[in-house]
């Protein structure tokens, strides 16, 4: 098995008019351990960005998508791998709606032998995270 990482950025998008979204999380997938994790992102910023927003109604969806994780991780009935995972998130995890959390397509790093899953894992959480990067606090 060749050593990867699998992510999905998870989008708030308040409205379908503007098409506009934020960063809420990303969703990783080891392959090798076919353990899913999750990284929050700072939910405020998407309150600030948007004051007419039901926040929690979007901690309670998110929290959904973390206990759903949990769930899949400690059943090993679960076959998951990167050739499904894109439903497998859709079906077993989140559902996503046209306005609301909506993940993005799976993407795939390959990884070097000089990077591990972990270093790439927190690389794209700098990446895709502002807050994270910049050491704001949710």
């Amino acid at each position: 098995m060749k050593n990867q990482l699998f992510y999905s950025i998870l989008r708030y998008r308040h409205g379908l008019i503007l098409g506009e979204t934020l960063s809420a999380g990303i969703l990783f997938l080891d392959p090798k351990s076919r353990q899913f994790s999750f990284e929050r992102g700072d939910l405020k910023r998407l309150a600030a960005a948007y004051p007419d927003l039901q926040l929690n109604f979007l901690k309670n969806n998110i929290g959904v998508l973390e206990r759903n994780i949990k769930k899949v991780n400690g059943d090993f009935t679960y076959q998951v791998d990167s050739s499904n995972s894109g439903k497998f998130v859709s079906k077993e995890l989140l559902f996503s709606d046209a306005a609301g959390l909506t993940f993005d397509a799976i993407e795939e790093i390959p990884l070097s032998e000089k990077s591990t899953f972990e270093q790439t894992k927190d690389y794209l959480i700098q990446l895709f995270l502002v807050e994270k990067k910049y050491g704001y606090l949710q």
